[in-house]
């Protein structure tokens, strides 16, 4: 509740954005982060650097998609309403890059 003292209106349409976006990217990182693996898979050898050029790449691209989404939105406290969805995004990328690492090894040992 972030916005809520830039009133209730503020706050209801900043959740609502927040929310929908969240939803949005949620049924779609796993694709993005298994797409950029992929590609990345091509263009590099070592692991570390595998992983995280996807990490940067998806989170860079989801991120900046979610804070221009709230800025057009009018969100008032931009920073504040997306950071806890980023600290958690960049959990669940570097966590699902590991388990993609993982099946990656196993495929190919």
């Amino acid at each position: 509740m972030v916005n809520l003292e830039h009133g209730a209106r503020a706050a209801a349409k900043a959740a609502c954005v927040q929310g929908l976006y969240s939803f949005t990217v949620t049924l779609g990182m796993t694709l993005v982060l298994e797409t950029v693996f992929k590609v990345m898979s091509r263009y590099f050898k070592a692991r570390w650097l595998i992983d995280w050029t996807t990490i940067a790449t998806a989170c860079g691209a989801v991120f900046s998609g979610s804070w221009y989404v709230n800025v057009l939105a009018g969100t008032p406290e931009v920073f504040r309403t997306v950071v806890l969805g980023y600290v958690i995004g960049g959990v669940y990328c570097i966590l699902y890059v590991r388990g993609l690492a993982q099946a990656h090894r196993n495929l190919h040992d």
